[in-house]
């Protein structure tokens, strides 16, 4: 996939954001040969001996940690940086990593079943392929590690609400990546249609078959029209969600 990943965006710098899955020598060992940037989901279990040596560094040293209030959650970070890694059972190799923790903390308000307040705490752990920082770890985390999760919950839609990822067989790969794409295609346009009233408007000018079109020309690589974009900003639409 590597050799895929670097020939679809060659030149072009990328950071990799990856499931638990993928915490290991090998992984990393990759990223840093393609100077791929990454942040890898880490659970205690899956490398006992980093998470045991990265929570004694982060227990000695107390200024790796800050406190950020984000929206109605608290978060608690801890690191620690250029952890040594050994791995590799024949030849044994080392890599340097950086591991945070974040402790999260949100109420829940009960109010239409038990008229209770609930006080809620999760935590999170990543493997970040650069140093963390008070300045850099809120972005890494939250805004960058996290939006993995938005991966995630379009594929789960897309395998139980009705558009059959699950279910996509053939002899022929061209039908399966053909059927992928036009269903991923189908979600993008319900997303937009039910979020925007904009595009209500549209489809009333354009037509059906008007609309799609105008949709796959900006899918295909229509240059963007900046003094459009600018007037639509500028306009102050109100977004709403319509039925």
């Amino acid at each position: 996939m590597a050799e895929k990943i670097k020939k679809i965006f060659r030149g072009i710098p990328l950071t990799l954001v990856l499931d638990g899955l993928y915490s290991c020598g090998p992984i990393f060992e990759i990223c840093r040969k393609n100077k791929w940037d990454f942040m890898i989901v880490f659970k205690a279990d899956s490398i006992p001996e980093l998470w045991h040596e990265a929570l004694g560094l982060i227990d000695i040293d107390k200024n790796c940690r800050i406190r950020v209030i984000w929206g109605d959650r608290e978060q608690n970070y801890f690191w620690a940086n250029e952890i040594e890694y050994e791995y590799g059972d024949k030849k044994r190799k080392s890599i340097l990593v950086n591991v945070v923790l974040c402790y999260e903390i949100w109420e829940e308000n009960h109010r239409n079943s038990t008229q209770k307040i609930e006080k809620k705490e999760t935590r999170y752990a990543w493997i970040s392929s650069k140093p963390l920082t008070e300045k850099n770890v809120f972005t890494r985390c939250t805004k960058l590690a996290r939006k993995r999760w938005n991966i995630e919950t379009n594929i789960l839609v897309e395998k139980h609400q009705n558009y059959w990822l699950e279910y996509c067989y053939s002899h022929k790969w061209n039908a399966m990546e053909g059927f992928h794409y036009l269903m991923r295609i189908g979600h993008f346009i319900n997303v937009m249609a039910m979020n925007s009233e904009i595009l209500i408007e549209k489809v009333l000018q354009r037509g059906i078959r008007g609309f799609i079109n105008d949709i796959k020309t900006a899918c295909s690589g229509a240059l963007l029209d900046k003094q459009r974009i600018q007037a639509i900003i500028e306009s102050k639409k109100q977004w709403r969600l319509v039925s």
